[in-house]
């Protein structure tokens, strides 16, 4: 018989793993991923194909904390046509905070983003922010031609 305790351990490490899976957009909830970026920035993302990259900063209680996504597109009119107004000039300071974001996922979380699922800002590119008066920021970046869009997240 399980006793009282080891029974609160179990069902906490089951909370635990629900929630790893959730807030780090797993495969198994990728439709939850659109959905909190949604929810989170109030912006509606075109439904990707799939999301072939995502990396995040450990979790916390409140959900802040840095996250990176690659999200692939069998068609890209649905970028193209989708709700998001991009921007279509080239700025730098775009690469550059999304950079930041993945220098510090590396360094600071010991993870390791493939240059696969880095957007290429020398190319031509479109791009889409969002900022909140707590200093949490969104990043889209779509380079035409690859299908893909960028998403980096710094939340605070």
């Amino acid at each position: 018989m399980v006793g009282i305790g080891n029974r609160f351990k179990i069902l906490s490490l089951g909370i635990i793993i629900l929630c790893t899976k959730l807030f780090g957009c797993e495969d198994v909830f990728f439709n939850n991923c659109i959905d909190i970026i949604k929810e989170n920035w109030d912006i509606q993302i075109s439904a990707p194909t799939e999301e072939i990259f995502h990396e995040s900063s450990s979790i916390s209680f409140h959900g802040d904390g840095e996250r990176y996504h690659v999200f692939e597109y069998e068609n890209e009119e649905d970028i193209i046509n989708s709700s998001i107004q991009w921007i279509d000039y080239r700025d730098n300071s775009i690469n550059a905070k999304v950079q930041d974001i993945i220098y510090d996922l590396e360094t600071y979380y010991d993870v390791k983003i493939p240059e696969e699922f880095r957007p290429n800002i020398k190319d031509k590119y479109k791009f889409y922010t969002i900022s909140k008066d707590d200093n949490s920021n969104l990043y889209l970046v779509y380079i035409p031609g690859t299908s893909r869009i960028f998403v980096a997240e710094d939340i605070f």
